[in-house]
């Protein structure tokens, strides 16, 4: 095929198209309907890290003013090679995700490894001293932007339109607020929102994880074996206290992701003049409410008519309606529906009346 028609490093139109999602949120299910598409494909294969990375070690440059990396494993993550001092059985879940990555990516591992380098010795010498926050935040937004172009040149192929599955979440995006987009013609940002409560049924361990209470319970109870620890925590993470507490710490990280989304949004658009976002609810995804699945896929034949491809929709080849509406409303399964409630409470404007 014509690689002048299709989004690789040699088009004369570049669209960097993002899939984005706040966590369990459905952005999977807006990735599997534009594979619906015959002539498209997911970067990587997969959701790429290499940016969650990015992010991390900036953090850590802000606030330590070095970029301090003890264990080398987000050196290694951020260059493609799987570190050395972890366990087998993550070693080998790396070299998976890294091999799924580069099987049709227009560069080898090595060679990504090589220039990617580069952004980590920029990234040691950023914190130069007597730099505002304001001047560092706007260097590491350009260099973010740098490496987003990087990655698109990277990861676009030959055959199809190429999108990003979660490059970047939704509370991210701010990272891009001074970056320069202009190799773009256009950058289109799905950002997947979900009914909070349902987030929260698929997700909820994660929360009780974050209460500590298995650490609590190791401390206090070493007289007991190991079995009947077990089952007395087991008991406890059960209870109706333990996960309205849980539902407590989920509103506060909830809230803490949507107020960096909204912040970003101005700063985005007003100094993007190539960049849209569209904010997508699964459900009303799902249900085709107001027929936005309508919407995403003329807005997708639109961008490929412009690479002259010839593109089919196969329905139900990657989503299936009928399957993602088994995934509304499912914390109405729970018995304990206290949680919940406070949920409802505290996040009335994202949750849907069914």
């Amino acid at each position: 095929m014509n690689q002048k028609k299709i989004n690789n490093i040699d088009t004369e139109k570049q669209v960097l198209l993002m899939v984005s999602g706040f966590g369990w949120s459905g952005s999977g299910a807006v990735g599997d309907f534009l594979l619906n598409n015959s002539m498209t494909a997911c970067a990587g294969n997969d959701e790429i890290i290499f940016m969650w990375v990015f992010i991390k070690l900036s953090e850590k440059v802000k606030k330590t003013g070095r970029l301090d990396i003890t264990s080398g494993e987000y050196e290694q993550l951020f260059c493609a090679k799987v570190p050395k001092h972890i366990s087998s059985k993550r070693k080998e879940y790396y070299e998976h995700t890294f091999s799924t990555y580069f099987s049709d990516a227009s560069v080898t591992r090595d060679e990504y490894s090589k220039k990617a380098e580069k952004f980590l010795a920029e990234l040691q010498d950023i914190n130069q001293p007597g730099k505002s926050k304001e001047q560092l935040d706007t260097r590491i937004s350009r260099l973010a932007g740098e490496f987003i172009v990087f990655l698109y040149k990277t990861f676009t192929r030959n055959d199809k339109f190429v999108f990003f599955d979660n490059l970047l979440h939704p509370q991210q995006l701010s990272v891009l607020a001074h970056a320069d987009l202009s190799y773009f013609d256009s950058v289109q940002i799905y950002c997947v929102d979900r009914d909070p409560r349902d987030q929260f049924y698929d997700h909820s361990q994660r929360y009780i994880n974050g209460l500590g209470l298995w650490h609590i319970m190791k401390k206090r109870h070493k007289f007991l074996n190991y079995i009947s620890s077990l089952k007395l925590v087991q008991r406890i993470i059960d209870s109706s206290l333990v996960k309205y507490c849980a539902a407590v710490l989920f509103v506060r990280m909830h809230r803490r992701k949507r107020a960096a989304f909204i912040k970003s949004l101005d700063s985005l658009e007003s100094n993007h003049d190539n960049l849209s976002i569209a904010q997508i609810h699964f459900e009303d995804f799902v249900l085709n409410r107001k027929q936005i699945r309508d919407g995403i896929k003329n807005a997708i034949e639109a961008i490929l008519v412009e690479y002259a491809l010839n593109q089919k929709w196969e329905e139900g080849k990657h989503f299936d309606a009928s399957l993602s509406r088994t995934n509304i409303g499912l914390y109405l399964k729970d018995r304990h529906q206290r949680p919940y409630r406070y949920i409802a409470r505290c996040l009335a404007e994202h949750t849907v009346t069914y």
